[in-house]
């Protein structure tokens, strides 16, 4: 193994610098560097890598299942340009990252049982630097492959905080936010500390155990600044990035009032005298928000032409340029820059400061006035101000829109019932919190399914057993009872409550090698047949059964209304109709008649209604957007399909990405509880979309209290599900 892995290594070592010398030179340099020479002509030689991490892995590290090596001294070094090389010249190679290669043995076992249900559950490994006062610098992942791996830590700490933009440019309305509903702050990055010479630890944790290592830091022997010198710079540099950090809080907190409303005017858009005075008040209210963003980032920039000559720099933005200077020498900073940063920092106290006051003065009072009228108020993203709620969107009123009491055609199995209640009565906290998560196989492992109470797996597309994509139904339906049979082992406690695994059998089993595919949904609601629709339910029912998967997540009945959508081929129709006619019968051909023996019996699955609701129909057809409709609306045109899903009796609905007047739906305790679970009657479980919640206010990928009161029943927290239990 040993010979194997030194072959590998040698195989991929990189030309990284070339330098004249003599041959003996170059060999005895070599042998106190621990470098791989090869020797070219008597006047040059190749630095072809670092072989320590060779000359330390021995038979026991190699016997070993994961072993951290010690890690060379590295110094720190500034960026410099490099002298220029044509790519056909014959000495010119390829420069190893600039800073600490940390290297780690993984054995055969380890890395292969990554997320493929034969033993370790993690799908990369966490690399954390600390400093000598035990403080977290930086945090990294690293892969996790046999062998020796590396991952380079470029000397620098943790970057600021990003600010991300939710409106235009002042007149430039054509600059328009991404997918996710941000933009780039255009002239306004992020900084990083170059860490000050010292001994660092290196900590790796795999699969919840941690190896450690000391690195040593040197300063660069050629820099003329003194380590006093170099600790002064340090440590006002530390000091504007605290200063960028608390300015681009208030830059992206500003942005997310403003969003809100500007999707607010569009809502309550009216030529009553109600309507008008809810409109100026708005833009009023905008306006003010806009003045204070505008004293710390210049809010014309485009990012295009000539912004940097145009319009001149705010306080972030000037906090960032000083911060760069500094940062880019090991010298104590100058009096000027002191002077300068004096300045700055009174003037983000003052800002911080005016917007507190406009946040408790005129957004409070703003907020009680709509809370006058019954609408939910503007949040700032970390919480709401009067309570949370959805943004614009009338209070949950019975009688405001007449939601239909749906009957499903699955009847109440009392016996059923009763035999739930026993099992809840056994269980313990920590096993019910288990229930409610959905973790993806290649972070989870069958024994982690017993371990933890997991409820659910899924497999997210690009992901197999074994991570290969040309396993065979065997190599699926081996996992599947794998899974199984942790959950149902009891020999640790706790109920048996088997597993349940869930896929996107979209259109077809389309993640599975010679399943059957079919048209995607667009194609199909062009053929205007509602019996082939159930038929194509059938086959595909039949084949994921056969993989030992028990669930599918879909038919997706999304109503589409701009074609802009990037997901627009998910939708059957732009006619409310043809999606309510296709999705109780695809409902019907995935789960099976639900008057019938043949219900959710082996030939089938259970099937999910998504995205509830309004994916669709978002605002410029932006993905994961905020959907304007009136509730009305959103009753007939987005809603139709559910009304027929749950009449068939489908048994999970998923929530959906997008917003609803500027509240996420993963959020909104009014669409999923009061509507789909009160007024529509639907009694299965809601489960969420792929980390759907982190994009809750407040929340992350770890933790989102808000969705869970808001009526997410299941949480997929693919990755994070250690975190998040």
């Amino acid at each position: 193994m040993v010979e194997d892995s030194l072959g590998t290594v040698v195989d991929t070592l990189r030309i990284s610098q070339t330098r004249p010398a003599s041959s003996a030179q170059a060999r005895d340099e070599a042998t106190d560097l621990d470098l791989d020479v090869n020797i070219t002509i008597p006047s040059g030689f190749w630095i072809r890598d670092d072989i320590s991490v060779i000359q330390q892995l021995t038979p026991e590290v190699a016997a070993s299942d994961t072993h951290l090596f010690a890690p060379r001294a590295e110094y720190r070094f500034r960026e410099t340009v490099p002298p220029y090389a044509s790519g056909q010249e014959p000495v010119a190679g390829e420069n190893p990252p600039y800073g600490a290669s940390i290297d780690y043995w993984l054995s055969a076992e380890v890395a292969g049982a990554a997320g493929t249900g034969t033993g370790g559950a993690a799908d990369s490994v966490d690399i954390e630097i600390i400093d000598a006062s035990g403080r977290t610098v930086r945090s990294m992942k690293g892969g996790m492959t046999a062998g020796i791996n590396r991952v380079w830590w470029d000397l620098r700490h943790d970057e600021s905080v990003e600010a991300r933009l939710r409106t235009s440019p002042l007149h430039a309305p054509w600059v328009t936010v991404s997918e996710d509903g941000t933009r780039d702050a255009e002239g306004l990055g992020t900084i990083s500390q170059l860490a000050l010479p010292g001994t660092y630890t290196i900590k790796l944790t795999v699969n919840g155990r941690e190896y450690t290592r000391p690195l040593e830091v040197r300063k660069d022997p050629n820099s003329k600044g003194t380590e006093a010198e170099v600790r002064e710079n340090f440590a006002l540099v530390g000091k504007l990035q605290d200063d960028l950090d608390r300015a681009v809080e208030l830059i992206n907190g500003a942005e997310r009032v403003r969003a809100q409303l500007q999707a607010l005017r569009k809502v309550h858009d009216g030529d009553d005298v109600a309507a008008t005075e809810l409109q100026d008040a708005t833009e009023a209210l905008e306006e003010q928000f806009s003045a204070v963003e505008a004293k710390l980032y210049q809010l014309y920039t485009t990012g295009r032409g000539q912004d940097g000559i145009r319009w001149p720099m705010r306080v972030a933005q000037q906090i960032r340029s000083l911060a760069g200077v500094v940062e880019s020498s090991d010298f104590a900073p100058t009096r000027q820059q002191r002077e300068v940063y004096d300045e700055l920092h009174a003037e983000l106290a003052a800002i911080e400061a005016e917007y507190a006051a406009l946040v408790a003065g005129e957004l409070a009072a703003f907020n009680e006035r709509l809370a006058s009228d019954g609408v939910a108020g503007v949040t700032l993203g970390g919480g709401c101000l009067l309570g949370c709620g959805d943004i614009g969107t009338p209070a949950a009123q019975e009688g405001d829109v007449d939601w239909p009491r749906i009957t499903s055609n699955v009847a109440v199995d009392a016996a059923l019932e009763d035999r739930v209640e026993s099992i809840l009565s056994r269980m313990t906290l920590e096993q019910k919190v288990g229930q409610m998560v959905q973790a993806e196989i290649r972070s989870v492992a069958p024994s982690d399914v017993g371990q933890y109470h997991l409820g659910s797996v899924l497999n997210g597309g690009g992901s197999y057993p074994n991570r290969s994509k040309t396993s065979s139904v065997a190599d699926w339906l081996a996992l599947a009872d794998a899974f199984y049979d942790a959950s149902m082992d009891t020999s640790q406690g706790g109920a048996a409550i088997p597993v349940i695994w869930g896929t996107d059998a979209v259109h077809g089993h389309n993640n599975v090698i010679g399943a059957t595919l079919f048209p995607h949904n667009i194609g199909l609601g062009a053929t205007h047949n509602p019996d082939l629709i159930q038929r194509i339910g059938e086959v595909t029912a039949l084949e994921v059964a056969a993989t030992g998967i028990d669930w599918t997540f879909a038919p997706t009945l999304a109503v589409v209304r701009d074609d802009r959508w990037g997901r627009t081929y998910e939708g059957y129709s732009e006619d409310p109709e043809i999606v309510r006619q296709y999705a109780g019968r695809m409902i019907t051909g995935l789960q099976g008649s639900a008057r019938s023996p043949d219900f959710l019996s082996s030939s089938h699955i259970v099937a999910t209604a998504k995205h509830f609701i309004g994916d669709g129909g978002t605002d410029q057809g932006v993905d994961q957007g905020d959907n304007l409709s009136s509730e009305q609306q959103l009753l007939d045109i987005h809603a139709q399909g559910y009304l027929s899903a749950l009449e068939s009796g489908v048994q999970t609905v998923m929530a959906s990405y997008n917003s609803w007047r500027g509240t996420k739906v993963h959020g909104s305790r009014y669409l999923l509880t009061d509507v789909l679970k009160g007024r529509l009657g639907f009694d299965g479980y809601v489960i969420g979309d792929w980390n759907g919640h982190a994009q809750v206010p407040g929340c992350s990928n770890e933790s989102c209290p808000p969705a869970i009161n808001a009526g997410v029943d299941m949480i997929m927290v693919p990755e994070d599900w250690k975190a998040f239990i």
